[in-house]
């Protein structure tokens, strides 16, 4: 599948996964020049649904993506690097399609964030964050 992310949204970021429960993949996009996420909803068969903006002033340059269950619902959300504020911000997924308005986790760091994922690192059955940032160790 090739995928023409155009008009200057320079593609920084992708995560595949299931957003919405229904077995069939999912992309999700960080478009990092027009600081937004783009949601495309797979149908099972190779095809995708047309891209779905997530807009957000509050995230002008999303660097990373990971997709996991952080609130404990068992619904997907998506968790954001931000580049220029240093935070890193949840989308909270509804399972319909649809995601609960921004909130940031309050994680700040002196440094800029480059990558992320996710998982249960410490076996206590609730998904963490691992994060990788431009900068000295503290």
């Amino acid at each position: 599948m090739a995928y023409a992310s155009g008009g200057g949204s320079s593609l920084k970021f992708i995560v595949v996964g299931d957003l919405n429960n229904d077995a069939s993949l999912d992309i999700v996009l960080a478009n990092y020049g027009t600081g937004n996420l783009g949601v495309l909803f797979g149908y099972g068969n190779g095809n995708f649904e047309n891209q779905m903006i997530l807009s957000n002033g509050w995230n002008p340059h999303p660097t990373s993506i990971t997709i996991d269950d952080f609130n404990g619902d068992s619904i997907v959300d998506i968790a954001v690097a931000d580049y220029d504020r240093m935070y890193v911000d949840m989308l909270l997924g509804n399972g319909n399609r649809s995601f609960e308005s921004r909130t940031s986790k309050g994680i700040s760091l002196d440094s800029r964030l480059l990558a992320m994922a996710s998982g249960d690192f410490n076996n206590d059955k609730r998904s963490d964050i691992v994060i990788i940032y431009d900068g000295m160790d503290k």
